[in-house]
């Protein structure tokens, strides 16, 4: 997927996900989520922090699992990677 179509599906998931939680968890937890990758039904998602990450995997993995197989129309996994973990030329598409 190019990376205009990765924000527009990452837009679309955000918004669903703003109306299937509260307020302070969706500014707290998923509203700086950026994205990786879409490809082979498997998504991958960047936190901005190890934190943020743990808490996306043990609160919301489900739910945003749920959200992507909603949208896209197929049975996606959902990975979470660190911002820091992305090497320096991959940075340059965010």
């Amino acid at each position: 997927m190019q990376k205009e179509e990765l924000n527009e599906l990452l837009l679309k998931a955000k918004e669903l996900l703003k109306s299937e939680t509260t307020k302070i968890a969706y500014e707290t937890w998923i509203r700086d989520l950026d994205i990786e990758s879409a490809d082979n039904n498997n998504v991958v998602l960047v936190a901005s922090n190890a934190f943020q990450k743990e808490s996306i995997l043990s609160r919301y993995h489900d739910l945003i699992k749920n959200t992507f197989n909603y949208i896209t129309n197929k049975n996606c996994e959902i990975t979470v990677i660190l911002k820091d973990d992305i090497t320096d030329d991959e940075l340059r598409f965010f």
